[in-house]
């Protein structure tokens, strides 16, 4: 008789351990598997909802352990990369060894996927740079931002709408270098068209 029927320990279980843990966004964008579990146990017996309910736990796992604390954490490393663990204990309010486990599961769960370098305004501004528009053959784009990997000018590369593919983001620390970098990546093979602006200077930047 009970096959059939909703099983109130299952929705229990998935209730009381993941709900509670997630803010208000998580649980939105959570909601409609949610919904589908309630569904699928209303209609069908109780083994196959645990094994639905296996894959959307290990679907949503890195989603559930972002904590408000860990969300702290992260705002803390944004701002100083270079903190120490005690530094980030005493701004969380929370002891060293905690801090530290936190740092170390967000690493492993690759919510951190690593530490970089932010410039100093004074270097920055000695750079020119420019954005490079870009269009490709088709089927060639992997391969040319690729190619442009290779190139250490080129900071960072958008797939965009539009008349044109790929928009690059060079900088250099000389006209010339400039030049020579826009004219490597005209170079590379299914490259078709580019458009480049120089930026001038930067009035917002976030």
């Amino acid at each position: 008789m009970g096959r059939n029927r909703p099983d109130k320990y299952i929705l229990g279980y998935v209730l009381a351990h993941t709900l509670p843990g997630l803010d208000d966004l998580s649980r939105f964008v959570l909601w409609p598997d949610y919904a589908q579990v309630l569904a699928i146990n209303a209609v069908t017996n109780c083994t196959f909802t645990c094994m639905f309910l296996c894959k959307l736990i290990t679907k949503y796992d890195k989603l559930m352990r972002i904590t408000f604390k860990d969300q702290q954490l992260l705002a803390v490393l944004r701002n100083d990369a270079r903190a120490s663990t005690t530094d980030i204990a005493k701004q969380l309010g929370v002891s060293r060894s905690t801090a530290q486990k936190r740092l170390e599961r967000l690493e492993q769960s690759g919510a951190i996927a690593g530490y970089t370098v932010r410039m100093s305004g004074e270097y920055l501004d000695q750079e020119i740079k420019a954005h490079v528009s870009i269009t490709v053959k088709p089927r060639m784009t992997a391969d040319i931002i690729k190619a442009m990997g290779r190139i250490g000018e080129v900071r960072s590369i958008y797939s965009v709408s539009g008349p044109f593919d790929l928009i690059a983001e060079v900088a250099a620390m000389e006209v010339n270098r400039l030049d020579a970098v826009i004219d490597e990546i005209i170079a590379i093979d299914g490259v078709e068209r580019t458009e480049s602006s120089v930026i001038l200077s930067t009035r917002l930047k976030r």
